[in-house]
């Protein structure tokens, strides 16, 4: 709804590009965006690097008004897409079921994982994605945690370069590797309140 007030807002004059690399992790197709492409000044991107875990294969698609995709075809190289990259997309294409189960059990994990920390005192905000951040209040903190969390083969993602110092990103993982995670934060927290 907020991305279809500020389609309404914008002037048409404005192309709006919507990056919805996480869209299918939303829980469903949320048709009312991919609709504002027919106005002929809205773009709606997705990858295959995030629900199909196909990251390496460096393939994306998207859902263009005709004039907007005419140009953008002027950009692309010849064959910019390997042809083993193009048969796993299209495979992948055709197994939604698989794509939606692998959804549906990543956000299980993710919640279960996320009210676990929660439970430790650490704020985890909401996600709609396939990884949480979890917010440690202080960057001296994240940085401590995130060197317990290396030691123990936990490899989370600092934030500071993206604003959130006090923060660490945590992709979710198989679920004996998020209770590695959650059995080291938990040691941490205890000697770190």
């Amino acid at each position: 709804a907020e991305i279809v007030r500020l389609r309404e807002e914008l002037s048409d004059d404005i192309l709006l590009i919507v990056d919805e690399a996480y869209g299918e992790f939303t829980g469903a197709a949320d048709e009312r965006v991919f609709d504002l492409v027919e106005r002929g000044n809205t773009v709606v991107l997705r990858t295959f690097s995030k629900a199909y875990a196909l990251a390496g294969l460096r393939v994306g698609w998207g859902v263009f008004p005709p004039a907007v995709a005419g140009e953008v075809r002027k950009l692309l190289a010849p064959n910019n897409i390997s042809g083993a990259s193009q048969a796993g997309a299209a495979a992948a294409m055709l197994d939604q079921a698989h794509m939606r189960e692998i959804c549906a059990e990543t956000v299980d994990l993710r919640e279960r994982f996320a009210a676990r920390i929660r439970r430790l005192g650490l704020e985890v905000p909401q996600s709609h994605t396939n990884f949480f951040v979890i917010r440690f209040g202080a960057p001296e903190r994240a940085a401590s945690a995130e060197r317990a969390l290396r030691r123990a083969g936990v490899v989370p993602r600092g934030l500071a370069g993206y604003g959130l110092p006090d923060c660490l990103r945590a992709t979710v993982g198989r679920e004996t590797d998020m209770a590695v995670m959650i059995e080291v934060l938990s040691r941490w927290t205890k000697e770190n309140v």
